[in-house]
C-alpha cells in the first residue's frame, strides 16, 4: 500500500510530457554528479594504491552497487518533488 501526501492544493500532478521532462532533467543533473564522484573515487584510489586493471575493475564493481542504489533513491525523490502540488 503506497501513501501519497495530499496537501490543501490538491492531488499530486498527473504525468505529462512537461513533468517527465522536468523529472528527466533533475535526475540527469544529480545522477551525473554522483557518477562523476564515483569515477573520481575509483580513479584516485586505483592511482594511490597502484592497482592493476583487474583490481580496478573489481573496485569499480564494488562502488557501482551503492552508486546505483543512491541513483534509484534520487530518482524517487525527484519524482516525489516534481509531483508535489506545492512545488509547482
Amino acid at each position: 500500500m503506497t501513501t501519497q501526501i495530499i496537501t490543501q492544493a490538491g492531488a499530486p500532478a498527473k504525468f505529462t510530457f512537461d513533468l517527465i521532462l522536468r523529472i528527466f532533467g533533475g535526475f540527469t543533473f544529480i545522477a551525473s554528479q554522483i557518477f562523476c564522484a564515483a569515477a573520481a573515487v575509483v580513479f584516485c584510489t586505483a592511482g594511490l594504491f597502484h592497482l592493476s586493471t583487474k583490481a580496478t575493475m573489481i573496485e569499480s564493481a564494488i562502488i557501482a552497487v551503492p552508486t546505483l542504489i543512491l541513483c534509484a533513491q534520487v530518482f524517487m525523490m525527484v519524482v516525489r518533488a516534481e509531483r508535489d502540488p506545492d512545488n509547482n
